[in-house]
């Protein structure tokens, strides 16, 4: 062909090609423009929606906090006469240097009188000393909270914060949350007061506004300007000072199309505006009683003209290179369609050459014998595994029946099991569930896994390859492996008859030493009566010695019969308040040392399930340990709580007592084993581990970890 018809060609097929793609192109742009400008209403439309629910946010945390504030136990206990003002205070602080978005936290009193006030004090909380406290009972807010029922919150409008009547520099954007406070008879006690720092608020819309390269406008529903971020600016403006000009005075056409509607969008001089309507609702869990809310605020956003035209315009570029991409490669195709076709027919022959050759490869590195076989059975390839698993080289397996390698003895029904796969030809296990044998040159047999598959099945060269692994050595580990599991349980079973032995000959001591123990007891308190003026002190220096080592011996008896109930009682397994278990056994301890003064934190709610006679001694043990090795601590704490680990529940006993070396961690909860002194600490060194035999019991583990002089926690898991 000449270059002559070539170019001729090309021109009849390139000219109609490039109108219709034209027309297709200006057709595509008319509809991208009119779907992107769809999704940017959308968008923005989404974007000040999202801005909305973040508002609305912050107005249910506020709530949430002052509810949680008003309820706080150590309120509760100030009105109740038994706390002071300045654990209240203490608490205050820890709330405000915690959330950023509060400035101010007071209680006043029923006469306006500041009773407790905390200041966030640019992140460092302070709390104000009684000569600073104020009268705000002049204040609009008070007058409303006045008029609160329980329950109810009154949010004020954001204003610029006042001190003493002076605007507060530099501005503070203010909402103040405010709730009555009612003591125990439903009586009126105070006023709760919450300062939230707007700032925090308007610095979301700044950072959306530039993110978005966009203005946005918060207005009060009178038409008041509040707040606007332009794109750009570094911050936004506040308009809360007296004589700023109102919004609906600077924009009147734009305030008539939003003031009477929620939410809307529309396009002026070219621009687009999208506006939504923004006040706080009552939070419904916690629930609020009633809220009373003097915020009715717009949210307004302005898309200007530009920043529209450049997204259009970045899309109808990127669509028109596209386009463009698609029309040469068209061109490309159809104009040197001769070419490719020769070309690719050279790299269709080469392909099929590489493909031929990475077969051969890929057959002959595979770890497995692989032979491929006709539908008749016989032998097309092998490769090396096969003649290496076999002994047969492949030129003497080549033309053979594939029944030369199965043991004499299947080859008859092989013939017809192998017929019947042909037939019905999938890629399957080949005797599944029966143990397989192949038979090597030399006549000797192998056990073997076989895996088939067809390989074109629905063509005339239809051929089926066997995939072959001798598994001689996995027998014989799995023999080993059953051989040494037989014996495992062996031992299991006679380590179970030892120990159930060894509970009964502990229990059964422990018992009958009971009896000589009590006469030596009762025969030494006789002689300590009956013979007193006989005895000189030294004697009975000695029976009282008698007696408290015979009555250790007792307690170490008692200790022992448990620890061996323990392991035998049968468990009968139900829901237990741990925390109502350990409020009963704090009572004890108490009761038994009243002197002692000692901090409890009991977690409220804590719940397992197991038996509540065990789990009862399990906690008597941790708590009564925490609690005899805290003795000697002025200030003794202890807790009860848990945590989350890896998803399941752990719980823990902790305490600010002796605590323990963890270089003898191993020997914590062996029975015996002590790591104090017995006249330091009094105990038999068996409460340890009946706690750990109880958890072991209960399918649970339990450890502690410890520093000498600074406390220990023992965890455990049910």
């Amino acid at each position: 062909m000449s270059t002559h018809t070539l170019w001729k060609r090309f021109a009849l097929v390139f000219f109609p090609l490039a109108g219709l793609t034209t027309l297709s192109f200006i057709s595509l742009y008319q509809a991208e423009f009119k779907t992107l400008r769809a999704l940017t209403e959308l968008s923005e439309k989404d974007s000040l929606q999202l801005l909305r629910e973040e508002i609305r946010d912050e107005f249910d945390a506020i709530q949430a906090t002052l509810l949680f504030l008003s309820r706080h136990q150590a309120l509760k206990d100030l009105l109740a006469g038994s706390e002071s003002e300045q654990r209240l205070a203490q608490d205050y602080v820890v709330l405000l240097g915690s959330r950023e978005r509060y400035d101010q936290i007071r209680l006043l009193d029923l006469q306006g009188k500041e009773w407790v006030r905390v200041n966030f004090n640019g992140g460092q909380p302070s709390i104000v000393p009684p000569e600073g406290l104020q009268n705000k009972k002049a204040r609009g807010y008070f007058q409303k909270a006045l008029q609160l029922q329980p329950g109810e919150i009154y949010l004020s409008p954001l204003n610029l914060n006042t001190e003493r009547g002076i605007i507060e520099q530099p501005l503070k954007p203010t909402i103040q949350a405010i709730t009555p406070i009612f003591d125990e008879q439903r009586r009126k006690q105070g006023i709760l007061v919450l300062n939230y720092r707007g700032i925090h608020l308007l610095d979301k819309l700044h950072a959306a506004a530039q993110n978005t390269k966009k203005a946005l406008w918060l207005v009060r529903g009178s038409g008041l300007w509040l707040w606007e971020s332009g794109a750009g600016q570094k911050q936004g403006v506040i308009y809360l000072e007296k004589g700023k000009q109102a919004f609906a005075v600077a924009y009147p056409d734009l305030w008539a199309l939003i003031q009477n509607n929620d939410e809307g969008q529309f396009y002026a001089h070219k621009d687009l505006f999208t506006y939504t309507t923004i006040t706080p609702t009552a939070k419904t869990f916690p629930p609020i009683a009633k809220l009373h809310s003097s915020i009715h605020w717009k949210l307004i956003s302005q898309q200007s003209f530009p920043v529209l035209s450049t997204m259009i315009s970045t899309s109808r570029i990127q669509r028109l290179i596209l386009l463009y991409g698609i029309f040469l490669t068209v061109f490309i195709i159809v104009a040197w369609r001769l070419a490719y076709v020769h070309q690719r027919r050279e790299r269709d022959t080469q392909a099929v050459r590489l493909s031929e050759l990475r077969f051969r490869g890929l057959f002959e590195a595979v770890p497995d014998g692989i032979v491929m076989t006709d539908s008749n059975g016989q032998i097309l390839l092998v490769n090396k595994q096969a003649e290496k698993i076999f002994g047969y080289s492949r030129e003497e397996l080549a033309g053979q029946k594939i029944e030369i390698l199965l043991p004499e003895q299947h080859r008859k029904a092989h013939v017809i099991y192998r017929q019947g796969y042909t037939r019905d030809a999938i890629t399957r296990p080949m005797g599944v569930g029966l143990d397989l044998y192949g038979r090597r040159k030399d006549g000797t047999e192998f056990p073997a896994e076989i895996s088939l598959s067809p390989l074109n099945k629905k063509e005339v060269d239809f051929s089926i390859i066997s995939t072959i692994r001798d598994i001689s050595e996995r027998r014989k580990t799995e023999k080993k492996v059953k051989e040494l599991n037989r014996k495992l349980q062996q031992n299991v079973t006679e380590l179970s008859t030892l120990n159930g032995e060894l509970e009964a000959f502990s229990y059964s001591v422990s018992h009958d030493l009971r009896a000589p123990l009590r006469s030596i007891d009762g025969f030494s308190q006789a002689l300590l009566e009956d013979y007193e003026d006989k005895l000189d002190s030294e004697g009975q220096d000695y029976l009282q010695r008698v007696r408290a080592a015979t009555q250790r011996m007792g307690k170490l008896i008692d200790d022992l019969l448990q620890l061996s109930r323990i392991s035998r009682v049968e468990m009968i397994p139900q829901k237990v308040d741990l925390s109502c278990l350990a409020q009963a056994i704090v009572t004890t301890l108490r009761a038994e040392e009243p002197q002692r003064q000692v901090e409890f934190c009991i977690e409220q709610g804590l719940t397992a399930s197991g038996d509540s006679h065990l789990l009862q001694i399990l906690l008597d043990n941790l708590l009564g340990n925490a609690w005899k090795f805290t003795a000697h601590q002025p200030q003794a704490q202890i807790t009860l709580g848990m945590l989350a680990k890896e998803g399941k529940p752990v719980f823990f006993v902790q305490d600010n007592g002796a605590g323990f070396d963890m270089r003898y961690i191993d020997k914590l909860f062996d029975p015996f084993q002590r790591l104090h002194g017995a006249s330091e600490y009094p105990g038999t060194g068996i409460g340890l581990a009946t706690a750990r035999r109880i958890v072991h019991r209960h399918g649970g583990r339990i450890w502690a970890e410890g520093q000498i002089n600074q406390g220990a926690t023992f965890y455990f898991t049910l």
